[in-house]
């Protein structure tokens, strides 16, 4: 077994290493899904302040398209070329200022313009609808230059009191070579009323980075907040201080650069949610992980515990089983000398028998000694007197002594075969 194996084995190292992994990969979890959290709202959000400036664009431009030609087709009217031509004093200037004066005035209130005026080439207002449109507003500007030039004069001014409109102007020609410009003041008013109906605030700036237009939700905004939100090194910064970020689109025929404030609250929210998610979802892996891990040391350590008892269990079976093999061998070699001892009983059992036998033999030998002797001597006297009756002739006295000796010899027959019988070995 290795040493990461023997490692891996040892419950105090895995209790310490498998949280410091599960934390490890909580962090990278973390990280990845709310960066990737963080990357889809920003996206939405980029695509609903894309969605957002381009229908408030068209707005604007559908708004201002009308006033843009206004001034071109007010050139070319006869009542504005007899005003530029009359002389000054005249009583036909007095007629064409009349009827310029009816024609402006009804253009302006049909348009819904906030004034049209007309100056000289030097940008000087020569006659003006309601006097909001002054030669401080053109002179200089584009709206006085770009006529003279054949194009088209745009730019955006504030009148009294700053309200702030949008302005057209156009050259007028005439036959003996005075040239004049005609402008009209388009109002925007409109278009913030648009703008006041999106929830965030949006706002228009020229080129010199004012603004020109903005709805209520921008006013609310600090006043030092716009210009560091249009000045590119502290726009990152404003932009974490007011939670919002600015998105931009250019309206090049206006001159304007349209801008959103898109709240960052749902990227926040998306981030937030998505750490909670994970956060949770880490912590339930951890649990399950960490019982899985518990289970399985409670496993292992019963396992140990089993091979452990197993182990002992066959040491002690070993054990008994010498034991026993000892008791069994020493009860047989007890019941071998046991078995010999009672052999050797028996046989002395049987010696002893043999021998009292012998020694009944011997007595009943001495008995019979004693007992032989006297047939015997008997036998001896009854033989001789028998001889001695022989020679004496007496037969019937032989025959007597002969019986008598013939008893006795049965008697002593009898008493041989019991000593023999009683003498014997035979079981």
């Amino acid at each position: 077994m290795s040493s990461i194996q023997r490692t891996l084995r040892d419950p105090g190292v895995l209790w310490v290493f498998l949280p410091i992994c599960i934390l490890m990969l909580s962090i990278a979890a973390w990280l990845f899904f709310t960066g990737r959290a963080e990357r889809i709202a920003l996206q939405r959000m980029e695509l609903k302040a894309a969605d957002a400036l381009q229908v408030q664009s068209e707005a604007v431009m559908n708004q201002l398209e009308k006033y843009r030609f206004i001034p071109a087709i007010l050139a070319r009217r006869s009542a504005v070329q007899a005003f530029v031509v009359a002389d000054p004093g005249s009583n036909a200037k007095l007629g064409a200022t009349i009827r310029l004066r009816e024609l402006l005035e009804r253009t302006a209130g049909l348009s819904g313009a906030v004034d049209i005026a007309l100056a000289d080439a030097s940008g000087e207002v020569l006659f003006s609808t309601n006097g909001f449109i002054t030669t401080n507003m053109i002179t200089g500007n584009e709206l006085s230059i770009a006529p003279l030039q054949g194009r088209l004069g745009r730019a955006s001014i504030s009148g009294a009191g700053g309200r702030r409109t949008y302005a057209f102007s156009a050259v007028v020609p005439t036959a003996r070579g005075r040239e004049a410009i005609i402008i009209v003041a388009a109002p925007i008013e409109g278009i913030e009323r648009a703008w006041a109906l999106t929830g965030a605030p949006i706002f228009a700036t020229n080129d010199a980075m004012e603004i020109v237009a903005a709805n209520p939700l921008t006013r609310e905004l600090s006043q030092a907040a716009l210009p560091a939100l249009l000045n590119p090194d502290r726009r990152g910064q404003v932009e974490k201080e007011i939670g919002h970020r600015l998105f931009d689109r250019p309206i090049t025929i206006l001159d304007w650069n349209l801008h959103v404030l898109e709240t960052t609250e749902p990227v926040r929210r998306a981030k937030s949610t998505a750490g909670t998610i994970v956060i949770l979802s880490c912590a339930l892996v951890g649990f399950v992980l960490m019982a899985l891990f518990s289970r399985m040391q409670q496993r292992m350590r019963r396992d140990r515990l089993e091979k452990a008892n197993a182990l002992r269990l066959e040491r002690k079976v070993r054990e008994r089983t010498r034991e026993l093999s000892e008791a069994n061998a020493a009860l047989e070699a007890e019941i071998s000398e046991r078995r010999q001892a009672e052999a050797a009983l028996l046989n002395a059992q049987k010696n002893l028998i043999h021998a009292e036998k012998l020694a009944a033999i011997g007595q009943v030998s001495a008995t019979l000694a004693h007992e032989y002797n006297q047939p015997l001597a008997a036998i001896r006297t009854y033989s001789e007197n028998a001889e001695r009756y022989l020679d004496r002739g007496r037969g019937e006295k032989v025959h007597e002594n002969l019986a008598r000796i013939s008893a006795l010899v049965d008697r002593l027959a009898h008493l041989s075969r019991t000593l023999l019988s009683f003498a014997s070995r035979k079981e």
